[in-house]
């Protein structure tokens, strides 16, 4: 735990991030809420992915804002 918590603190201090076309899906709300509440990340890439999604309307909102098309591989 010890680790995972060092590894998720300097994450918080990201200001760009590209994850585009890595084949992700699933629900990014647990990963990305840490990023949005830490408010460093100026630019985020996530289209080309699988179906993503958040269950959080706050962090959709703001990964909206970052990549508009971040979403897109939703049917």
């Amino acid at each position: 735990v010890g680790s995972e918590m060092c590894i998720r603190d300097r994450l918080t201090r990201l200001t760009d991030l590209d994850l585009s076309f890595n084949q992700l899906s699933g629900d990014l709300t647990a990963a990305f809420t840490p990023l949005m509440n830490a408010n460093t990340l100026a630019d985020l890439t996530l289209y080309g992915n699988g179906c993503l999604t958040s269950t959080s309307p706050t962090l959709a909102i703001w990964l909206t804002g970052l990549d508009p098309l971040w979403n897109t591989g939703c049917p």
